[in-house]
């Protein structure tokens, strides 16, 4: 009875109850549930109360659900406590049958995931016991953590001992190291692993096919890239939603808009649903190569259809149309996003507040941020920068240097380079150097360090202001340097 109100506890998650009443049958000398307990401990993140519980019941000789082992290894590895699951584990090899091949692979993906490879081939190298034999999953989860660290010889070698090993490769297998070679920038050999496993005839996916055009478009490769999307068909595999989004994003960054465009509307004749991250990368290029108005027909399209726009998707229309100087309609559609977003974004008040600043409508863009304010945001950087640069742009110096020294601080905002630059750059050109020298020192001592534009910059307006030379700059900004 009491081991029923256990698991009813368990159920309803009231685990602390659950794990007194435990205890107490313990000293009753009852049977002990343990079995979803356990695993409701390990959902909760609560690695060392699963190992107290099941060492309890190993020391009682009552644990018969032997896979409570193995959900307690990978409860302590999640939790961060590799070292400690490792350390049990070594302790429990000793008990025949309680460590299987499950059990090292939890451990063999935990050191590969943190990086302690060398570990991870030790603990391989003592998969000798019966029910302890590498399979295909320990070959995958080593090749795949040797990759990340791009010790892909190492790799090879591993999955040669698999083909001979009598486990088989996978189709994952296959996918996870066309991954690695094109992470790699070694093309050639992702591309002959790939013909491989064609003509072996296994199961092909679309992935390592997209992993192969991705680094192609990356290398600059255009047509290679749509001749391999092409020969996906001749191989009799169907491209997917990812290998659409990885072509159009691809074409797009090469301006190859027109082309990305075509490939779109072939992918929605066929059957495909424009997903807001294949219209993002579409609308990024138009919107980038002067073609606002095409980026507009495909927000449309996506609402139409049925795709609600997100953030990132409205941001990038923002952007456009406010670079297109359509701040009216970057309004609308900064408006209807504010409107809908339970918590502000950043970027969504920052893009249209660079927008506004940049066509002079400085005041706007302080209204934009007031609001972000009022609605539980904090400006960053990027934003009180634009405004300063904005005011700067205006002659309105006075303005941009309280946004600075006083706005800025009482926000609690760190300035970076380019907030020195433009403020440093916009007195020095209103000719009050004196003032941007002084402003030159401020940043300094609240931690910015300089960089080359702003040396040239104070270089150049002292010279055409005041007439230094060089080697008059060079001693002034020496001695406030030292």
């Amino acid at each position: 009875m009491n081991a029923d109100i256990v698991l009813c506890l368990c159920h309803v998650g009231k685990l602390d109850e659950a794990l007194e009443l435990f205890h107490s049958l313990v000293s009753d000398g009852c049977g002990l549930p343990a079995d979803l307990l356990v695993r409701e401990l390990s959902k909760a993140g609560r690695a060392e109360e699963c190992l107290k519980v099941v060492k309890l019941m190993l020391d009682r000789q009552q644990l018969r659900e032997r896979h409570l082992v193995n959900i307690t290894i990978d409860s302590l590895c999640k939790s961060d406590m590799i070292d400690k699951a490792e350390s049990w584990f070594q302790e429990l090899k000793d008990f025949r049958g309680l460590v299987n091949t499950v059990s090292y692979n939890i451990l063999i993906n935990a050191f590969c995931k943190t990086k302690r490879i060398d570990e991870a081939i030790q603990l391989f190298g003592e998969m000798k016991a019966p029910g302890c034999a590498p399979s295909t999953s320990t070959y995958n989860t080593l090749i795949g953590g040797l990759c990340r660290v791009e010790r892909l010889g190492e790799a090879q070698q591993f999955y040669e001992r698999l083909l001979s090993s009598g486990a088989g490769a996978s189709f994952i297998t296959y996918n996870i190291l066309v991954d690695g070679f094109c992470k790699a920038d070694r093309v050639p050999e992702a591309v002959e692993l790939l013909n491989e496993l064609v003509a072996r005839g296994g199961v092909v996916t679309s992935a390592p096919y997209n992993c192969i055009i991705d680094t192609l478009f990356k290398k600059g490769k255009i047509h290679e890239a749509e001749l391999f999307f092409n020969r996906m068909e001749k191989d009799g595999v169907r491209p997917q939603e990812v290998t659409f989004t990885v072509l159009i994003d691809g074409l797009c960054k090469a301006n190859r808009v027109a082309r990305a465009k075509e490939i779109f509307f072939s992918y929605l004749e066929s059957g495909g649903s424009p997903s807001v991250v294949i219209c993002s990368c579409l609308m990024d290029g138009f919107c980038k190569y002067g073609g606002v108005d095409e980026a507009w027909r495909i927000f449309e399209l996506m609402t139409n259809r049925g795709c609600t726009p997100n953030d990132v998707s409205c941001n990038i229309l923002i952007n456009g149309l406010c670079k297109a100087k359509r701040l009216s309609q970057a309004r609308e559609v900064f408006e209807e996003v504010v409107k809908r977003q339970a918590k502000p974004d950043v970027v969504t008040y920052s893009t249209f507040m660079d927008g506004l600043c940049r066509a002079h409508r400085v005041d706007q863009a302080r209204q934009v941020l007031c609001m972000l304010v009022d609605k539980g945001g904090t400006p960053d950087v990027v934003m009180y920068t634009a405004l300063i640069s904005g005011l700067c742009s205006l002659g309105r110096l006075d303005e941009a240097r309280k946004v600075f020294e006083v706005d800025m601080r009482a926000a609690g905002c760190a300035p970076n380079n380019f907030t020195c630059n433009v403020l440093v750059n916009g007195f020095g050109l209103a000719g009050r150097l004196d003032e941007a020298r002084e402003l030159f020192q401020r940043f300094v001592e609240r931690g910015v360090q300089p960089d080359c534009r702003t040396f040239s910059a104070m270089a150049n307006n002292t010279a055409k202001t005041e007439g230094w030379d060089i080697y008059s700059w060079n001693e002034w900004i020496t001695g406030k340097w030292d």
